[in-house]
């Protein structure tokens, strides 16, 4: 750290003095010293910040230099490196994908070390991106200087401005209706080796997902990375239905097909099939073309729950989606508020919103 005058550092003259202290919510080390321009060692204890004052005596008078500096840590040595692999690149809805992950130093050498590993659908990604900075983050400002106010006992009442400062593949044979947002989260741990595996279940959005580990060892060195893999068929369908519907709505459910198998010259055979809750079903066919958007008229449907089952069939390509819907009264509700005694039998009553409890 250099003492300035304007922006040209002070000479070292006979009688200069500069008393300099380092703050993290109060005082830890201090010193004097007849040099302008101040050398000291970054030790542990200032991690991740630390706050130097400075107090400079010209042989007459005391200055105050500036504002206190913030003195931060240079984590760039406790970065972790991650490398993520997977038993292959591109999935079937339902398959089992396995992690594999290694974590070493800047130095290539293996690190034990915690791993948080989320698997997040890209789509919802794009809507809502991942910046988070875990090195960064963990070694951020943290601390103030914990000084609750400064007093020069001499100063240089005549010293005015300018002063010293301070310088899609594979076959489908099932129904998906197994649909997040995120696919796994959990943490594991890596051996001496640096390695460590998990596995987790591919659910049935048609995408790509993204795997991000986020690693750090008992010492707080930390790492992230992120890695990509599919989840494909070579035909498909993509299904709109909406999950509440009013009572004498006229309900359609709009389809599409797509996939590396179709052209837009095939035909689509399409069913619906509505379930009702007593077990109960009706089934509406219809015929479309490849690539294109058919609308299947389910109806009116009474007031109840409902499994709306959609398949597409071209050729020996199969794939269908399942929903689960309810026809309600009215999308109206009114705030209810209701007293009674704590017990153990005590009856929560909900309209299908969320509830608050209140205990006093």
């Amino acid at each position: 750290m250099d003492i300035l005058q304007g922006y040209e550092p002070i000479a070292v003259r006979e009688h200069d003095q500069v008393l300099f202290f380092l703050c993290q919510d109060g005082i830890m080390d201090y010193g004097i010293t007849d040099k302008t321009s101040i050398t000291m060692p970054y030790v542990n204890k200032y991690i991740p910040n630390a706050k130097i004052h400075t107090v400079y005596f010209d042989g007459k008078a005391l200055h105050q230099i500036g504002y206190p500096q913030d003195v931060y840590y240079d984590y760039e040595d406790e970065v972790l490196e991650i490398q993520i692999a997977t038993d292959k690149k591109d999935y079937k809805p339902g398959d089992e994908a396995r992690v594999t992950v290694k974590v070493t130093d800047k130095n290539q050498k293996p690190v034990e070390a915690d791993v948080n590993i989320n698997v997040v659908d890209e789509a919802f990604l794009t809507l809502c991106e991942d910046n988070s900075d875990v090195i960064s983050s963990l070694y951020a400002h943290a601390y103030g200087s914990g000084l609750v106010g400064e007093y020069l006992a001499a100063y240089n009442i005549y010293y005015g401005d300018g002063g010293p400062e301070c310088g899609g593949e594979g076959e489908a044979d099932f129904i998906r209706s197994d649909f997040k947002n995120t696919a796994d989260f959990t943490t594991i741990t890596t051996n001496e080796l640096g390695i460590g595996e998990t596995t987790f279940t591919i659910p049935d959005n048609l995408t790509s997902w993204r795997i991000t580990c986020t690693a750090m060892d008992e010492t707080l060195r930390a790492g992230k990375e992120k890695y990509n893999i599919n989840a494909k068929l070579p035909f498909f369908i993509s299904s709109i239905v909406y999950d509440h519907y009013l009572e004498g709505d006229v309900i359609e459910a709009t389809v599409k097909t797509a996939g590396a198998q179709l052209s837009r010259e095939d035909d689509v055979a399409f069913t619906a099939i509505i379930k009702q809750e007593n077990g109960e079903s009706s089934k509406v066919v219809t015929m479309g073309k490849g690539y294109q958007y058919v609308n299947l008229p389910i109806g009116k449907l009474p007031i109840g729950k409902y499994k709306i089952t959609i398949i597409g069939e071209c050729d020996d390509y199969k794939d269908g989606e399942s929903f689960d819907i309810e026809v309600v009264e009215t999308f109206h509700y009114f705030d209810m508020i209701m007293e009674d005694d704590l017990a153990e039998d005590l009856q929560i009553v909900s309209n299908g919103q969320d509830v608050q409890l209140r205990f006093f």
